[in-house]
């Protein structure tokens, strides 16, 4: 779940999660069953409560190794550029 009461923030009278911005990735054995997982989010996109989508793209992809580490935080560098002009 991205971005869970990011937008109008947290409120005592809405329900628990007021708003959420879903991410679903999947993992299958061949292109027709991970073509169907796109489908389904589609279905959700487009059946979903009124004013509930916000865009979605569908593509399959051959993942050929995922891996998951913990890195220190000294190697990792972050920096914030802005681009453009905001008035």
């Amino acid at each position: 779940m991205i971005g869970m009461t990011s937008l109008h923030g947290e409120d005592a009278s809405r329900p628990e999660p007021y708003e959420v911005r879903l991410r679903v990735a999947a993992r299958a054995t061949d292109r027709k069953a991970a073509a169907a997982v796109g489908a389904e989010v589609r279905g959700l996109h487009m059946q979903g409560p009124t004013g509930a989508g916000g865009g979605y793209s569908l593509g399959v992809q051959e993942v050929l190794a995922v891996k998951s580490v913990l890195l220190p935080r000294h190697f990792v560098r972050h920096r914030v550029e802005v681009i453009g002009h905001v008035q």
